[in-house]
């Protein structure tokens, strides 16, 4: 309806134009009536509660971007494990390759005796056949061939011969490659100890931030329990989603399945809230059973009102039903109107004996 209406003059317009204005007021009235019932049934909330849960709403969108980023930063660390322990791996090996070839062969000649059916000069130290098939070798106390002190000679039926034999030697290049190795290894190992405490540290932040977004939610529940806080985890969830699509058809299995891991947190949340919105809606339900009643007998108690029907048995029989509520679902509203009718029915209405018992036993 607008404000045409007043414009109408009820003595000038034709009779179905005012049955249309009637049915548009009358529909009017019925709606109001409805829109003023809701109203006296709504709890009075301060106003203040809307810009806390704005603010709580904030945090909440926020905790979520967090959490999403610390996993993404738990996803790149475990990554980077991954990566490091491959390098570990492939480096270990090497370093076993590098240890079999630590050594290498080489010439060296030495000096051996072999019999002689004569006497030679030789030197002890120099191994020098000095003079063969001789002794004389000496120019005064020192030898013409390698000039050593003739103490240092013996005549016997041997002489030096040189020969020559492959040896197993260090190949000092690779033992530097070796200990390189080793070095590497092991600083390889230390970041891998550095890796493993920051993921144990992301893992603890991301628990206690479920529980801190748990918290917000109970806390926005309480402020405004229609509100479906899931769709916000739900966005979350499904560009998730997508990057695992996105991964799977560049055959990154890995990183699919850390993506899995970092899902597997949203989904914990989202079953949180479904469990609390379950909750709630059972909640909901006994303040929806308890609106029922209360609408049940105001209606009741105005047509009778108005049609001077107010007798003793209705009052009986509506006590009966308030005394027989389920408990879960009496109020203070509930108790309130039991009183007033109990009150109603001692001060207004001579009760028979029969009735005043049914009354003694409901107090």
């Amino acid at each position: 309806m607008n404000n045409e209406i007043f414009s109408i003059d009820p003595k000038t317009e034709e009779e179905t134009t005012m049955n249309e204005v009637n049915f548009l007021y009358e529909t009017l009235k019925k709606k109001m009536k409805n829109f003023l019932d809701t109203a006296s049934d709504m709890e009075i909330t301060d106003t203040g509660e809307f810009r806390k849960l704005k603010e709580k709403r904030d945090n909440f969108k926020n905790q979520l971007m967090l959490l999403q980023k610390k996993c993404n930063e738990l996803t790149e660390e475990k990554l980077r494990i991954s990566s490091v322990i491959t390098e570990v791996t492939q480096m270990t090996d090497q370093k076993q390759k590098l240890d079999l070839k630590k050594y290498k062969k080489q010439k060296r000649t030495h000096s051996e005796q072999e019999p002689t059916p004569y006497h030679n000069t030789i030197c002890c130290i120099c191994d020098s056949n000095c003079h063969e098939n001789c002794c004389a070798a000496m120019s005064g106390d020192h030898c013409k061939e390698c000039d050593h002190h003739y103490t240092s000679h013996v005549h016997m039926r041997v002489k030096w011969v040189k020969k020559e034999q492959l040896v197993d030697v260090l190949d000092m290049e690779q033992l530097k490659l070796i200990e390189k190795a080793s070095t590497d290894i092991d600083s390889k190992n230390q970041l891998l100890q550095s890796l493993n405490a920051t993921v144990d540290k992301y893992e603890k932040e991301i628990a206690s931030k479920q529980t801190e977004i748990k918290d917000l939610i109970i806390q926005m529940k309480d402020i405004c329990s229609d509100f479906n806080y899931a769709k916000e985890i739900d966005l979350s969830m499904k560009i998730l989603q997508e990057r695992i699509e996105a991964e799977q058809v560049k055959k990154n299995t890995e990183l699919v399945g850390l993506i899995h891991i970092t899902l597997e947190y949203f989904k914990t949340l989202k079953s949180f809230v479904d469990q609390l919105g379950f909750s709630l809606t059972k909640t909901q339900k006994k303040t929806e059973n308890e609106n029922i009643f209360h609408h049940q007998w105001m209606s009741e108690y105005s047509t009778k009102r108005q049609t001077m029907l107010l007798d003793e048995e209705w009052y009986i029989q509506m006590l009966i039903q308030f005394i027989y509520f389920p408990k879960e679902q009496f109020s203070y509203f509930l108790l309130q109107k039991c009183y007033l009718i109990k009150i109603h029915i001692q001060s207004n209405i001579k009760i028979k004996n029969k009735r005043t018992r049914k009354i003694s036993f409901l107090e």
